[in-house]
């Protein structure tokens, strides 16, 4: 399945690029390699068995697999392996998709074969998004199931290890954090996916100020480095968050997640999504009728649900309704329509008016880029000074301050037609930027799914603006909530909080 293979071309360094080619889940070749002094391939070993997953968006040439290493490990004491995929992808979503099914694909070989390892690809560890964690060795740490990636989105990386020349090939690649889990399986969301432990491991601080639990757990985030000039950086913070398990010999191993295999993603069928609305039409609650909505179809095979018929309205968004991908039915779009917008308005003020443009997606989010550019979406915010602009929920937390950054692109997916009962409600952010011009690494895209319609309805409506509740947390985490979190008992959590013996 698997072949060894080294560069021929002469090279008088005792330091060449050598590489192991295999397939991914699609048959594309994925490229294993490193600049090594040995002769041969040799298998990653520890936590170099920990390599950089790198898609682009054009094809990388064999002759710059050595640049490419070097540009992102220049010192040849702390090498690390990378591995390359040739099939290419246009941005970060698509990335997340093929690393998701791959890392599938590479736990179901391990399960089934009975061949050694070093004949199968590579599994793909896990990794820890939250850096303080690893320096509180006595906490138990959430089970994390994190994975990351880059996409290269120029030519910078053929300038390999030198630094002055990577900015002005082109800009620096999207660093990509993500859940390795498939969204068809999560059924609910981890407290420990909601909050900052950062906020809690500081026990006298957290007594005192309390720590806030966020409205939606963070599924992907992508990020920018603006300046190349030391992209080791990113290497090393990734060895730093690996995340560990102890092995049968009581020894730390890399934790792939092997004991989480997962199947492929779910699909549904006309009748199993009709089945599945007419379930949660009692979930929305109030006095909101589904016959009084206006709904009107619009020019792209998508549909308007109103609660008016004004021109402006309070709460205005672009709805893709994902779990339609393979059936494109308009009766079930006009029904997915009317549901979620009744459960919304159940939960808002009588004299709030809506508009939801819902319109169907493809199965992958990339389907849903560039988002439409002739709507403004969000919610409507008078300024102190009388103006009027629409808002949007680009803060972590639901709090009632403006968010410091911007979003050109925004919009909500619906990704299973339980949506009501379980967290099937996204928040979909591209093409973010800071207010100021900075040099520093800045987030560009992010997506977020909801513990819930409460909390979507919430953060549609900007409602802690509106409700001026400045820096004040919705929901707190509770001291028995951190205690369980930390894993402590009320002993250890009095004796790290009064510093009793």
């Amino acid at each position: 399945m698997a072949r060894t293979a080294q560069n021929t071309r002469p090279n008088s360094s005792p330091y060449q690029w050598r590489q192991r080619e295999y397939s991914d889940h699609q048959g594309n070749p994925v490229i294993l390699g490193k600049v090594s002094s040995g002769q041969e391939f040799e298998a990653p070993e520890g936590k170099e068995k920990h390599t950089i997953q790198i898609y682009s968006k054009t094809p990388i040439q064999a002759a710059d697999f050595e640049n490419l290493h070097n540009y992102l490990s220049p010192s040849l004491d702390h090498s690390i392996f990378i591995e390359i995929y040739t099939s290419t992808q246009n941005d970060a979503f698509a990335c997340v998709e093929h690393q998701r099914r791959e890392i599938a694909y590479r736990k179901r070989l391990y399960a089934d074969s009975e061949q050694p390892p070093n004949s199968v690809p590579p599994l793909i560890p896990t990794f820890n998004p939250n850096t303080s964690l690893s320096l509180h060795e006595n906490n138990p740490e959430p089970s994390y199931d994190t994975g990351t990636c880059l996409l290269l989105t120029s030519d910078s990386y053929r300038a390999g290890g030198d630094r002055e020349e990577r900015n002005q090939l082109g800009t620096g690649p999207l660093f990509i954090n993500f859940t390795r889990k498939l969204p068809s399986k999560i059924r609910d969301i981890d407290l420990a996916d909601r909050v900052d432990f950062d906020d809690l491991t500081d026990l006298p601080s957290f007594a005192e100020w309390g720590a806030g639990v966020r409205p939606e757990a963070t599924e992907i985030e992508v990020f920018l480095r603006k300046d190349q000039h030391n992209m080791y950086d990113y290497v090393q913070s990734m060895l730093t968050r690996l995340r560990m398990h102890k092995t049968g010999n009581d020894e730390a191993g890399l934790d792939y997640g092997i004991d989480n295999l997962v199947s492929e993603q779910t699909t549904w069928n006309s009748q199993q999504v009709r089945r599945i609305l007419d379930r949660q039409r009692s979930e929305a609650l109030g006095p909101v009728k589904l016959g009084t909505l206006s709904v009107t179809k619009s020019d792209n095979d998508g549909i308007t649900v109103k609660n008016h018929y004004s021109e402006e309205s309070d709460i205005r968004y672009v709805i893709f309704v994902q779990f339609l991908a393979d059936i494109q039915d308009p009766d079930l779009l006009e029904t997915t329509g009317r549901l979620f917008t009744a459960h919304v308005l159940s939960m808002l003020d009588s004299n709030k008016t809506v508009q939801f443009d819902f319109r169907i997606s493809g199965a992958s989010l990339s389907y849903i880029l560039p988002f439409p550019k002739n709507i403004t979406v969000g919610a409507l915010y008078s300024s102190e000074d009388g103006s009027k602009r629409r808002v949007l929920p680009l803060q972590p937390h639901d709090i009632g301050k403006l968010p410091c950054e911007t979003c050109e692109e925004f919009s909500v997916v619906l990704d299973r037609p339980e949506f009501i009962t379980e967290p099937g409600v996204l928040f979909v952010m591209n093409n973010i930027g800071p207010n100021d011009d900075s040099d520093r690494t800045i987030r560009k895209a992010e997506v977020r799914r909801s513990a819930g319609m409460p909390e979507v309805t919430r953060r549609l409506a900007m409602l802690a603006l509106e409700e001026k509740r400045g820096w004040k947390f919705k929901r707190k985490v509770t001291k028995e909530e951190c205690m369980s979190l930390l894993g402590l008992s009320l002993e250890q959590y009095q004796s790290a909080l009064f510093g009793l013996s």
